[in-house]
């Protein structure tokens, strides 16, 4: 996968050292590809029950799989902790709030969230 790229970076005054340096890195990466077709191939496996509402969340503009299956994983499928969905936008931050001065109001940029699906 990586190897192309590599090749052609490697014409000039590359040393042997700096050959088996960056085969060293080169297999690292390759690991890490590895390991993160073997998660990717988990989360897949944990999302199979909820494949028809991963698919209805991707659908939604801004949103993927990857963040379908993020809020899933965070919120549940069926979002029953949330009386609301005003009350689920609010908790993920992505509803703008308004802050309310007895002469005006004024509305602000959603809350900084610290739950990992305010990143989605």
């Amino acid at each position: 996968m990586h190897g192309g790229v590599l090749v052609d970076a490697l014409t000039g005054r590359v040393q042997p050292m700096h050959r088996e340096m960056l085969a060293l890195q080169l297999q690292r990466l390759q690991l890490i590809d590895q390991q993160i077709a073997q998660l990717n191939g988990l989360i897949a496996q944990a999302m199979k029950p909820h494949q028809d509402t991963v698919i209805r969340l991707a659908e939604v503009p801004g949103l993927g799989v990857d963040s379908a299956q993020q809020i899933i994983a965070e919120v549940g499928a069926q979002a029953s902790t949330f009386p609301s969905a005003a009350e689920l936008t609010s908790w993920v931050g992505t509803c703008p709030g308004k802050e309310e001065v007895p002469s005006r109001i004024t509305a602000v940029a959603p809350r900084k969230v610290t739950n990992i699906c305010g990143g989605c």
